[in-house]
């Protein structure tokens, strides 16, 4: 049977489609909220000011003392995003558009996946790319004043650390030892561990096991003559999160982050992922290739914010 292609038909056939976009946007869990900090954009670009340590009160003597905080200029630029893909004019006059339902589901589920695959792009990016003290986000030397040198350096990039418990609990001791400008404790407290589908168990283990199984060697450290399960002191401290797409980090590396107060990763959204279509008959491209053009558009970029908020582990 053929159909004749009028302005109504193709308006209840985009309908259709835009169900099936948000079906398939909607469907899928999203993550990147976990460890992202959501910033929206009313421009090109967004300009960060981070302060150089989390405020703090002080005793009230005498006259206020207004803080000299260090602020940072740290600008993010909005990228534009899009995915498309043609409609066949046939397929719609001979009533088989139907076919495209699962095509655009698709779209949505990619337009959902889209802050998710910004967010850790960035992360595993971060020993190459710098964030507001101008040293990579994951590095060795970040500045613990930037305008007093004599203040030190701190770490937040460990390497030669596989992840298990004594691990797990050295990364979180050295998030605790961060400190201020002032020299106070930063009291930035772990709250999340990130890891890829091959750590998934071992990150269950230590965050959800009641009990961590251990062995006993011999004298000479060659055979295995016991073993034990003592208590998981660590149950409940963090929540895992098994991030699918860290299979493309080649560092092979786990993240310990602090997510209370700040997240480590800024996600910026000027435009959100939005449906467009080409659906006039008379449109050239119709007239010459009898196709109309349909997809999503989305504006937006993601950056870091506070690297003592997050450290990067490599095994």
């Amino acid at each position: 049977m053929s159909l004749t292609v009028t302005p109504t038909l193709l308006v209840s056939l985009f309908q259709q489609l835009d169900m099936r976009f948000q079906a398939g946007y909607t469907r899928r869990k999203q993550y990147y909220t976990e460890f992202a900090e959501i910033c929206p954009s009313g421009t090109r670009q967004n300009l960060y000011t981070w302060l150089a340590e989390m405020p703090g009160l002080r005793k009230w003597v005498g006259a206020k003392l207004a803080r000299n905080v260090a602020a940072r200029a740290y600008a993010l630029v909005n990228d534009d995003w899009e995915d498309t893909y043609e409609i066949d004019r046939n397929d719609v006059e001979d009533d088989i558009a139907g076919v495209y339902s699962k095509r655009e589901e698709l779209l949505g589920d990619a337009a959902s996946r889209w802050p998710d695959d910004l967010t850790t792009d960035v992360l595993i990016k971060g020993t190459t790319q710098l964030c507001y003290d101008g040293q990579f986000f994951f590095d060795t030397d970040h500045p613990v004043d930037l305008d007093d040198s004599s203040q030190g350096i701190y770490s937040n990039l460990l390497a030669n650390t596989p992840l298990n418990q004594a691990n797990f609990n050295a990364a979180y001791a050295a998030m605790q030892s961060f400190r201020g400008e002032s020299g106070k404790s930063l009291e930035v407290t772990p709250t999340l561990l990130m890891v890829g589908p091959k750590l998934r168990e071992i990150a269950l283990e230590i965050t959800k096991g009641g009990l961590i199984a251990q062995l006993a060697k011999n004298n000479a450290g060659s055979e295995n003559v016991g073993a034990s399960a003592p208590t998981n002191v660590n149950v409940g401290d963090v929540t895992p999160l098994i991030n699918p797409r860290l299979i493309d980090d080649t560092d092979k590396a786990w993240y310990l982050m602090s997510t209370d107060r700040i997240k480590p990763i800024v996600f910026q959204q000027r435009k959100p992922p939005t449906p467009v279509q080409m659906m006039d008959p008379q449109n050239p491209i119709v007239f010459n290739q009898r196709k109309w053009t349909r997809g999503v558009e989305a504006r937006g970029t993601a950056g870091y914010s506070l690297p003592f908020l997050a450290i990067k582990c490599t095994p």
